[in-house]
């Protein structure tokens, strides 16, 4: 009973249909990890079966760009058999061929392009990705403007050598992407954001607190837990994206099972109520997340900007996975 209602609720899905990817992005969690694997139509097709009641594919990496040819055979099938799924795609933008298969295929729903802010903050970190991803994002938009139901996605990422650049992003993503400045948090320890605050003007301060007051939904860092589970490249199934990449290698905690064996992992099947992690967020997303803890960052940076006592001061759980990524990010990179 509770297997099929794990399948029941799993409707959006991570394919990855590449282990590889063309940067070497400073903060990426998967730099390192990388097979250079493709996956393959017949482990598609395998998933369409183990998860009945799919509804949305994101094409994921790596680079999903760098595997065209199975994201086109992918697009094909469902278009040729009419089934009810759409794609979305996440994608660094240094692809501009896939805007063809954005405009051909109409089951092809939604692209979602990484670009963290102003050009010098993305080419900081992005390897001077930032012209790829603004024409892309451009050529995007374009084709959205003229079909029914396209979308068109920004996906910043924020770290401790771009925090500097906060404030000019949010003016850049508002005037220019006219898209809502949300970041994924990156390499920053709450310590960092408090250093952080406390170095902006009374102004800028001012600016960043309306611009969380004006948002129109609540942040956390890791939303992919709750609701979406990763297909990789092995065939092999995690509780998302981010679960597979743990350089201690600890992650098989987070696996539920495999395209072949099935759903092994008890976590699949059950997942506690818990209360919530913070008086700040407006939604219930911690209490279905299977990591529950990268919304630390976020409840960090609310007490700042509500003028509450830092976390370091406050009785809140530690979060293992935050701080083995964190850890293990700082070793590697320095």
């Amino acid at each position: 009973m509770f297997l099929n209602e794990f399948k029941k609720g799993a409707t959006n899905i991570h394919f990855s249909l590449i282990d590889d990817c063309n940067l070497k992005c400073a903060y990426c969690f998967e730099h390192g990890f990388f097979k250079k694997q493709k996956n393959t139509f017949e482990n598609f097709l395998k998933t369409l079966k183990m998860f009945p009641y799919l509804r949305i594919v994101w094409f994921w990496g790596g680079e999903p760009t760098l595997n065209m040819g199975l994201m086109q055979e992918m697009l094909e099938y469902v278009e040729k058999n009419d089934k009810k799924i759409e794609f979305y795609l996440s994608t660094n933008g240094t692809n501009p061929e896939v805007l063809d298969l954005f405009d051909r295929y109409k089951c092809f729903k939604a692209i979602q392009i990484s670009i963290d802010g102003i050009k010098e903050c993305h080419d900081l970190m992005r390897n001077n990705s930032w012209d790829s991803a603004f024409f892309v994002w451009k050529e995007a938009r374009n084709i959205a403007s003229k079909k029914t139901g396209k979308i068109v996605m920004a996906n910043p990422v924020i770290c401790k050598k771009t925090l500097k650049y906060f404030v000019e992003n949010v003016k850049f993503y508002r005037e220019v992407l006219k898209r809502t400045y949300a970041p994924v948090m990156d390499m920053i320890s709450s310590e960092d954001l408090e250093n952080w605050w406390y170095s902006l003007s009374e102004q800028d301060k001012e600016f960043v607190r309306n611009h969380f007051r004006n948002m129109k939904r609540n942040l956390a860092l890791c939303m992919a837990g709750r609701s979406v589970q990763l297909v990789d490249t092995d065939g092999d199934i995690w509780m998302c994206h981010g679960a597979k990449y743990t350089r201690k290698r600890e992650n098989m905690k987070y696996w539920l099972g495999n395209l072949d064996k099935g759903i092994i992992s008890w976590k699949a099947t059950f997942t506690p109520k818990r209360n919530m992690l913070c008086n700040q967020c407006k939604t219930n997303y911690c209490r279905v997340c299977w990591f529950q803890g990268d919304c630390k960052l976020f409840q960090t940076l609310y007490r700042l900007i509500n003028g509450e006592l830092p976390l370091k001061e406050t009785n809140v759980s530690k979060f293992d996975l935050w701080q083995m990524r964190l850890d293990e990010k700082m070793e590697y990179y320095g």
